[in-house]
């Protein structure tokens, strides 16, 4: 590759790097390609380097600041987290395992379906700890490889693999006197199960690539929708892991065992949604309201808030009645977002069409535009969504 394949290349990374391209071609052409494509400067060869070691400085000085205007765009833009209500005995007893779990140093694994909550409650117990002035790090396990995983969690040094151009401390490192949230546990890799066990029962970490062990003080909290004990059975994970993690269990019931809580749950995402979308204030009808609570809620928490999000958008005028609720919720055993239930190529296409009009917040002209569609298809789209739920 030539130096302006790889600026081109890196410039559709997620979090591209700021480059400074070096080049003994003296030629304006390349420079003014290299600076259309992104590049910081251009400097030609041979460089002074007093002059090389303030642009990278400036250059480091730019990145921070990009990453802190990006950081903060995403704490305006990010949904706040449902509350974790009380108005059931299964959450009020809940309330209370969370609050005596706070107080402990233990190892806690919290089990529940898909879309309970996990991440909350999780999060519930280290507010409620001692390590709340510290740090609180999410991991998700399944989101990641094993050989990403392991370096994400202990750490690599430089030249440990390919790409480890620089030695980076693990999150059991960052997460120093705090605590470490492991979603979806069960889509470990059994090796690097090997490697959590250890840090588990020593308190030690050791890099990938390194021989130096560094003592931790973190609490790890984790969570899975799997029965682990089935797992251990089937040899799909550890069973001393899974002993070690469960030292405090967590069991998060499902929407359909604490139903009394779907009111208050509605109309915190309601007026989340409207807020998102810029519509006005809507209420739910009697006859919505009861649908919603005979429904079996196989998504649980997660089903409600998007079916919520749907609704909102597709509904006209200040009430959600029952023909703007998805069809599936109105039809008796028929149970929406059932993990595995087939989809056909209309239903993920309307899924498409109502996730990209969420992102543009109800802009219905710039969401015809993103799918390359005229705005009068998207309208025609909709009225026929709203006619299928009638």
């Amino acid at each position: 590759m030539t130096g302006l394949d790889v600026l081109k290349a890196v410039r559709d990374l997620p979090a591209p790097p700021e480059v400074i391209f070096l080049s003994a071609v003296d030629e304006v052409k390349t420079a003014v390609e290299a600076m259309k494509l992104g590049a910081f400067d251009y400097v030609q060869k041979p460089c002074n380097f007093d002059e090389l070691e303030a642009l990278l400085r400036s250059a480091g000085e730019k990145r921070r600041l990009r990453g802190e205007v990006s950081l903060l765009r995403d704490v305006v833009s990010r949904r706040s987290p449902p509350p974790l209500t009380c108005n059931s005995p299964e959450m009020k007893e809940l309330m209370r395992v969370i609050q005596k779990c706070a107080r402990s140093n233990s190892t806690v694994l919290i089990q529940g379906e898909t879309g309970t909550g996990k991440e909350l409650v999780a999060h519930e117990i280290y507010a409620q700890s001692h390590r709340k002035r510290k740090t609180f790090i999410p991991v998700n396990c399944g989101a990641l490889q094993e050989h990403l995983l392991e370096s994400e969690l202990f750490g690599h040094e430089k030249g440990a693999f390919t790409g480890a151009s620089v030695t980076r401390p693990g999150l059991f490192e960052v997460a120093e006197g705090g605590t470490i949230f492991l979603d979806e546990i069960g889509e470990m890799h059994p090796n690097t199960q090997v490697k959590l066990l250890r840090v588990l029962q020593s308190g030690e970490v050791r890099r990938v690539g390194g021989n130096r062990v560094t003592h931790v003080d973190v609490r790890v909290v984790a969570s899975t929708n799997k029965d682990l004990p089935k797992e251990t059975e089937q040899g799909k994970f550890r069973e001393d892991l899974f002993y070690r993690l469960s030292v405090l269990a967590i069991r998060v019931p499902p929407l359909r065992e604490r139903k009394s809580e779907i009111p208050y749950l509605l109309d915190y995402f309601l007026k989340q949604a409207c807020s998102r979308l810029k519509t006005e204030p809507k209420e739910v009808s009697d006859g919505a309201l009861n649908a919603l609570m005979k429904h079996d809620w196989p998504g649980n928490v997660r089903e409600l808030e998007n079916m919520v999000e749907v609704a909102v958008v597709l509904s006209e005028g200040p009430g959600i009645g029952v023909s703007d609720l998805p069809p599936e919720l109105l039809i008796p055993g028929r149970a929406a977002g059932r993990a595995g239930a087939p989809r056909s190529l209309e239903q993920v296409e309307t899924e498409h069409l109502l996730r990209m009009l969420k992102m543009n917040e109800g802009n219905k002209r710039k969401t015809a535009r993103d799918l390359g569609i005229d705005t009068k298809t998207l309208y025609n789209k909709l009225k026929k969504l709203k006619a299928a739920s009638e």
